[in-house]
């Protein structure tokens, strides 16, 4: 029987790198509580609103490389606006300096088991392919320090991961051929972006959910990791994995129905 395509998400799936994002809001949220010398329950509060409006623009604008960036800024610019504070191109600078990652990725880490079980699949036989969000450059720093083009066959990179986005891949991979969507497995840790689109196709989907990593996603947890199996079109289709080695025993289930 022939193998199952595979297609791999790459931030916190295979490559660890939300820290990043997290250590950048801690960053903002202490600059804003000097600046405007808030308290706790301000200070969470401010937390919230950055929250929801990155997560509208992500909507909007995707995974671009300057969103987060601007989020904070909007966020600063209505806290000068509610404070009468003069608008600081200084703060705005040091914003800029550990939002736009360009020396925070430096700092990017693969999960240790990636690399051994990317190797096990294509020695298995199995087609690999990647479909990430995010900014190209980025991205492609992130494949290229880990060598990941050893191991996929193709790589994705788009500003945002929808029915459409998975359609279009999914379309190409399977070439002349008339799509099975059942032929395919997309293994993710976003429910939002890797897991609903994908199900909703009718491909078998693979929720990498990390046990230790629930609290780490405390920004975008209800948006993008929460589990609401009511929204799956193909429930039966999906399976939840608490660390990688995991996927074997996934695919097995998979292979033999």
């Amino acid at each position: 029987m022939e193998k199952k395509i595979l297609i791999f998400d790459l931030d916190d799936t295979i490559v660890l790198c939300n820290h990043l994002y997290l250590n950048a809001k801690n960053k903002f949220l202490n600059i804003m509580k000097n600046e405007f010398d808030l308290g706790d329950e301000e200070v969470k509060k401010i937390e919230n609103e950055f929250k929801n409006l990155d997560i509208l623009r992500v909507k909007v604008f995707g995974s671009g490389k300057f969103r987060y960036f601007e989020s904070m800024l909007l966020i600063y610019f209505s806290m000068c606006i509610k404070y009468s504070k003069k608008f600081s191109t200084r703060i705005e600078l040091k914003i800029k300096s550990f939002t736009l990652l360009n020396n925070a990725l430096i700092d990017v880490d693969i999960f240790p088991e990636s690399i051994q079980i990317l190797k096990q699949l294509k020695n298995e036989g199995y087609h690999l392919f990647c479909f990430t969000a995010g900014d190209e450059d980025w991205q492609m720093f992130k494949i290229k320090k880990f060598k990941l083009k050893d191991y996929f066959h193709k790589i994705y990179i788009e500003n945002f991961k929808t029915d459409l986005e998975y359609q279009k891949i999914t379309m190409e991979i399977n070439g002349s051929k008339e799509i099975n969507y059942s032929d395919f497995i997309m293994i993710g840790n976003s429910f939002k972006s890797d897991i609903l689109p994908s199900n909703s196709l009718g491909m078998y989907s693979i929720y990498l959910q990390r046990l230790e990593e629930l609290d780490i996603h405390d920004t975008y947890k209800d948006a993008y990791y929460k589990i609401n199996k009511d929204k799956l079109t193909h429930p039966e289709n999906n399976y939840i994995i608490h660390n990688l080695n995991e996927i074997f025993d996934v695919l097995k289930i998979i292979e033999d129905k």
